[in-house]
């Protein structure tokens, strides 16, 4: 627990790396040059459990651009699909991270070693901090 607040660690953890993960998956989505937005919209998944707030409340506060705003909010489209690919991923939903992947004309085989790199991501900056 974060003894700061009470919140999970995981409720910080997690947001960090989905957003790492959206990231690296972007080039291989044909997405790069949205690969920052990408990460935002990873690491602002679980804003409202942060927050203690629904997620359209929460996002009145921060000046994010439409697309990612879209996203955070289930509206469909690219940065929508990628996060929902992440969140099934995490979630082993084989299924719904295909029809994601097919959505994002994403090569399912590039999926795994970018949430290994992710995952060393993350794990190198909670050491590092």
């Amino acid at each position: 627990m974060n003894s700061a607040d009470s919140k999970p660690d995981a409720l910080f953890t997690i947001p960090v790396l989905r957003g790492r993960f959206a990231e690296l998956l972007a080039p291989a989505a044909d997405l790069g040059e949205k690969s920052s937005e990408l990460f935002l919209v990873g690491l602002f998944s679980m804003l409202d459990a942060l927050l203690d707030r629904h997620m359209e409340d929460a996002l009145t506060y921060l000046p994010l651009s439409s697309d990612i705003t879209d996203a955070l909010l289930g509206k469909p489209g690219p940065l929508y699909h990628m996060v929902q690919l992440v969140k099934f991923y995490e979630e082993a939903d084989w299924e719904n991270v295909s029809q994601c992947a097919a959505k994002l004309n994403l090569d399912e085989s590039v999926i795994p070693e970018a949430y290994i790199e992710a995952a060393k991501w993350v794990s190198d900056f909670a050491v590092a901090t």
